[in-house]
């Protein structure tokens, strides 16, 4: 996935473009070891600013169309 990339919420059907490359999000002072990027801003359709969402709905729920 790529700055750019549409997606699509499989659900619903609405359309997103993203438009932050994936960053780390969270706070690494908790022990996490790995500082790893985990999240996208995506610009839903009917939406007016980007929301942060993590990478672990492209498993399930999300998917790049373009």
């Amino acid at each position: 996935m790529k700055l750019g990339d549409l997606v699509r919420d499989t659900s619903d059907g609405v359309i997103g473009i993203i438009t932050r490359a994936p960053y780390p999000y969270g706070n690494k002072y908790l022990g996490k070891v790995d500082w790893e990027p985990n999240v996208v801003d995506v610009l839903w359709s009917g939406n007016d600013k980007p929301a942060a969402m993590h990478l672990a709905a492209f498993k399930d729920g999300v998917e790049i169309i373009s």
